[in-house]
């Protein structure tokens, strides 16, 4: 039999730039009035912040590395999605027949759910980041908000 055609390349950066924008897209066909776009870098910042406004000419798009720790916007909604992440996890239907998984298996991110031999350790609470533990101006990350504050209810809700 002839040999298979050879597979397009297609990397994890386009994915998740294509992912990017297919959510900006769905926002704005969705009727919601975007003015501005805030990303955190995959792949060089300079290229995907033109790329996004290329696609995008009518918003304000600002893309920089490490944005979650820049603008407190980036930092919710980071949160939010690991949250949500979490929870798409810990429910996730498998196809195959894993009768006696072990659920406690976390997402892979640092402050998803582990197991260590003797015990079970949780993330810490989220919180919102305009909570009385934060000051204005600051810049919270998710370490920084969980030691600020409470739960977080808007995320943290079943």
């Amino acid at each position: 039999h002839p040999p298979d055609p050879p597979r397009a390349k297609y990397n994890l950066n386009e994915l998740s730039h294509d992912t990017a924008v297919g959510l900006i897209q769905f926002a704005l066909d969705s009727g919601v009035q975007v003015a501005e776009v805030f990303v955190d870098t995959v792949g060089p910042a300079e290229k995907y912040e033109a790329k996004l406004r290329q696609r995008f000419p009518g918003l304000e798009v600002t893309v920089r590395p490490k944005a979650d720790g820049l603008f407190p916007v980036v930092s919710a909604a980071s949160i939010c999605a690991k949250v949500a992440r979490d929870r798409a996890v810990k429910h996730w239907k498998f196809v195959e027949d894993l009768e006696d998984i072990d659920r406690d298996y976390g997402s892979g991110y640092p402050n998803g759910l582990m197991r260590t031999p003797s015990r079970t350790l949780r993330p810490p609470p989220r919180c919102s980041p305009t909570s009385p533990g934060l000051r204005p101006g600051d810049s919270p990350t998710a370490s920084s908000m969980s030691a600020a504050c409470g739960p977080w209810p808007s995320c943290d809700r079943p």
